[in-house]
């Protein structure tokens, strides 16, 4: 059991604005279902819940991916996330999720 039902997406990754009042529960759920009254460019929300998931249930270790590197995806979604800071070309939600999703277990 992850905890994503008792977890505001908005506490999690730091953010108030955040899908204000839902948990990662809900946001999972909702993106799941790819609600067009859930506004979640690219699924980001969606694919930062579950990876906050796999982390808490030890599906993917903190050395792939930790809750401050999940932090600063989210954080930097519009202005761009660098992995390595300085270095690279930024990242934003569509190459975020791409890179999520390779840490998935198949299953």
């Amino acid at each position: 059991m992850s905890g994503a039902s008792g977890k505001l997406f908005s506490t999690v990754f730091n953010d108030s604005s955040a899908f204000p009042g839902k948990t990662l529960k809900d946001v999972l759920r909702n993106g799941m279902a790819g609600s067009p009254s859930f506004a979640d460019p690219n699924r980001l929300g969606f694919h930062l819940a579950a990876a906050w998931c796999n982390l808490q249930v030890g599906f993917v270790p903190s050395t792939v991916v930790s809750l401050l590197q999940l932090r600063a995806m989210w954080a930097g979604r519009n202005l761009g996330y660098q992995p390595v800071p300085g270095m690279g070309e930024p990242w934003y939600g569509e190459k975020i999720v791409k890179y999520l999703e390779t840490t998935y277990t198949a299953g």
